[in-house]
C-alpha cells in the first residue's frame, strides 16, 4: 500500500523546514497504525536532506519543526515503534525520492491544497531586513555628492560588500582619490600645483590608472592581463575593481606614489 501525503508551506517558507515538514507529517501518520502488532511497528523515513538528519541529531538545534521531530519521535518509540532515518541521494532515480519531488512542486503549484505551516525562518527575516537597509543604502549612495571617485569604482553597493579587497594605502588612495595624490594636495592647498610629475595633467585617480607616462609599463601589463582574461580594454572603474581585481591590485600596488 502506497500513501501519498500532499501538503504546502507558505511562500516565503525555506527548503529546509519542506524537508522537515514531510518528515512531521510521516511520523503523525505513523500513528495510524496503531493495529500493527509490535514487532510489525517499524518505519524507515528517508530523506535527501543532509541539513535535517544533522539539525536532528544537534542537541543545540531548537528549530519548530526540529523539535516537533523529535517529539514525533519520541511519541512512537513509547508505543514500541522503531524510526529509523536514513540519507539518500537526491535525483539518482530512487523511486521514493522522485515520487516525493513529483508531489512537492504538484503542491507548490496547486492553489487548492492549504498551507500547512507558515512559520517564516529567522534566516529569512534577517536576510529581509538586510536587504531592506542594502536598498535604502544604495538609494543614499545614488544621490550622495561624497565618494564620487568611489562611486565609479563602486557604483552598487552589493558588489562593495561582497567584495573582499587587500586594503592598504595605496589602493585606498586610488579608491578615493584622498592620500598621497597632488590632486588632493591642492585641493586643500598643501600643495601649489596639482600637476602629475609626468606633466600630462593633474594627479588624479584617473589619471594614475589611464594616462600617467610615469606608470606606462605598469598600465601596458594591466591591459594584457585583461585581454589575455578575456576582458575589454579600455573598461570602466567599475569593472577593474569588481571584475578584474586581481591584476587591478597588483597595478595599484605597483604604483611608487613617493617618485610620483
Amino acid at each position: 500500500m502506497t500513501l501519498q501525503l500532499t501538503y504546502k508551506l507558505a511562500e516565503k517558507c525555506s527548503n529546509n523546514q519542506a524537508e522537515q515538514l514531510a518528515i512531521v507529517k510521516a511520523l503523525e501518520k505513523l500513528q495510524d497504525f496503531r493495529h500493527l502488532k509490535e514487532r510489525q511497528r517499524y518505519a524507515a523515513i528517508h530523506t535527501d536532506s543532509k541539513i535535517t538528519l544533522d539539525a536532528t541529531a544537534n542537541p543545540r538545534n531548537h528549530q519548530n519543526l526540529v523539535e516537533q521531530i523529535r517529539e514525533g519521535v519520541r511519541r512512537l518509540e513509547k508505543d514500541n515503534w522503531t524510526i529509523h532515518f536514513t540519507w539518500v541521494k537526491a535525483h539518482n532515480d530512487d523511486f521514493g525520492n522522485e515520487l516525493a519531488d513529483q508531489l512537492a512542486k504538484k503542491a507548490a503549484n496547486s492553489g487548492e491544497v492549504e498551507t500547512a505551516y507558515s512559520k517564516i525562518p529567522k534566516s529569512v527575516v534577517i536576510k529581509e531586513i538586510r536587504d531592506e537597509g542594502e536598498l535604502e543604502w544604495q538609494k543614499e549612495w545614488n544621490v550622495s555628492t561624497k565618494g564620487e571617485i568611489t562611486k565609479t569604482f563602486f557604483p552598487v553597493i552589493g558588489d562593495r560588500k561582497s567584495k573582499k579587497l587587500q586594503m592598504n594605502i595605496k589602493l585606498s588612495t586610488v579608491l578615493t582619490g584622498h592620500g598621497t595624490l597632488r590632486a588632493y594636495y591642492h585641493r586643500f592647498k598643501i600643495i601649489n600645483d596639482a600637476a602629475c610629475v609626468c606633466k600630462l595633467g593633474p594627479q588624479t585617480t584617473d589619471h594614475l590608472i589611464w594616462e600617467c607616462e610615469k606608470l606606462r609599463k605598469q598600465r601596458e601589463t594591466l591591459k594584457n592581463r585583461i585581454r589575455k582574461a578575456g576582458g575589454d580594454w579600455p573598461l570602466y572603474n567599475s569593472d577593474l575593481a569588481n571584475k578584474h581585481t586581481k591584476w587591478f591590485q597588483m597595478f595599484v600596488n605597483s604604483i611608487n606614489f613617493d617618485n610620483l
